[in-house]
């Protein structure tokens, strides 16, 4: 549920526009304060979370948040779950952690601040799928670049509806570290002779520390697959993501953990319709949906819409490492061009036609942005500095030296 935000703009000028096709100003638009619910109970035994906001205005680009709301689950019609809302605005933590199971009902109440009160339907989860393989192979995709794909197999048991996710970490190696850490020190300006300075240089104490990192992203949009068979619940083949054979990702060692989450045809159904719209080039054209309905209802005895799904997922996970030799492929480049730059102190004048390059070691030193990768002190190339940029030489500047806990090398 944490995607269905991404939407709520998106569904909520369908809902004013209409069929309309025709260019109408902002300003006349009628504005409706719809809830948003996002909220996703897991099998993994932790606080659970519950996200609430309201709709804005086109016009706006502030997240209206719904605060001071009371928040609770009954599980089985007997024992409550109350939400309390966290330091972050509109984020609801269960006072206690707890794991959803398939053999439970779930219902979700909320009580707003203004006085108006929301439910859910009851929501009995399906049981776990067993993930029968977790594999990737060496292909050429749709658009003809050849890459790896990973693929799931799964038996669903009691359902044959489901919702995949990943979470793909890997490692990095500057290969550009910095052997020294450097103060710059006696700056001085001579208005004949231009500026002087001196390089005080050390051993650098965190260099293993900026040499090794390990980045982790997050699928995005929603990855659904059926059986498509009313009495097989097997899956076979499901692609879960594609990593082009050039991309600096699996340059060193590449992981990722594939999720698979069983759903009733409601929720299926949910995610399939905020797919269509967000995958669609039109969203004026005859195949507008509308008002994508989910579980969630107003118990004030009226009508109000409200947006959002409250789902119970039942969730199976498995993790696997390749390298990018493990397929031939060749050696991805790094992340960003590693051009030195190799620059004369001596050199302090432009009436050579070149740029003074001691002003320019000052300016890209000083900027925080380029980092010593050598420095001679001796022999023909005396006071020559060699410079690297600090994304090639320090791999904390866009990632973490923190080895995750589950890294295999």
């Amino acid at each position: 549920m944490k995607k269905i935000a991404r939407f709520v703009f998106v569904l909520v000028s369908i809902l004013i526009i209409s069929s309309c096709r025709d260019e109408i100003p902002l300003d006349t638009f009628d504005y409706e304060n719809y809830l948003v619910v996002e909220a996703t109970l897991s099998n993994a035994f932790k606080q659970q979370e519950i996200k609430l906001s309201r709709t804005t205005q086109l016009d706006t680009s502030f997240a209206n948040i719904e605060n001071n709301a009371e928040v609770y689950v009954i599980a089985d019609e007997t024992t409550r779950y109350d939400f309390d809302q966290t330091k972050k605005e509109g984020v609801y933590l269960s006072n206690q952690s707890f794991s959803a199971e398939a053999s439970s009902d779930y219902q979700l109440f909320i009580n707003t601040e203004n006085g108006r009160s929301y439910t859910s339907t009851v929501v009995r989860p399906s049981n776990a799928a067993t993930i029968t393989n977790f594999y990737a192979e060496r292909t050429i995709n749709a658009d003809s670049i050849p890459g790896i794909q990973v693929l799931m197999d799964i038996e669903g048991g009691d359902t044959r509806f489901f919702r995949f996710e990943y979470e793909e970490t890997y490692k990095i190696v500057s290969p550009f570290p910095s052997p020294v850490d450097f103060t710059i020190i006696n700056y001085q300006e001579d208005r004949d002779e231009g500026i002087s300075f001196d390089v005080d240089t050390i051993q650098n104490p965190r260099l293993e520390e900026e040499r090794i990192c390990y980045s982790t992203n997050y699928s995005t949009g929603f990855n659904l697959g059926t059986s498509g068979v009313l009495n097989q619940n097997r899956l076979l083949r499901q692609p879960i993501i594609f990593i082009p054979a050039n991309d600096p990702k699996i340059q060193e060692r590449y992981s990722v953990l594939g999720k698979v989450y069983t759903q009733n045809i409601s929720s299926y159904t949910f995610y399939q319709n905020l797919d269509e719209l967000s995958t669609n080039d039109d969203l004026l054209s005859q195949k507008q949906p509308g008002f994508i309905a989910g579980n969630m209802s107003s118990i004030n005895g009226n009508s109000e819409n409200v947006l959002g799904f409250f789902d119970v997922a039942i969730e199976t996970e498995q993790r696997i490492y390749f390298n990018y030799s493990d397929f031939d492929f060749q050696e991805p480049p790094y992340f960003y061009d590693c051009n030195t730059i190799k620059l004369d102190y001596l050199d302090n004048t432009v009436l050579d036609r070149n740029p003074n390059q001691r002003e320019e070691i000052y300016s890209l030193l000083i900027s925080g942005k380029y980092n010593i990768y050598r420095r001679f002190n001796f022999g023909p190339q005396e006071n020559t500095y060699i410079l690297i940029s600090d994304l090639c030489s320090d791999c904390t500047t866009f990632s973490s030296n923190e080895k995750p806990a589950f890294w295999k090398d």
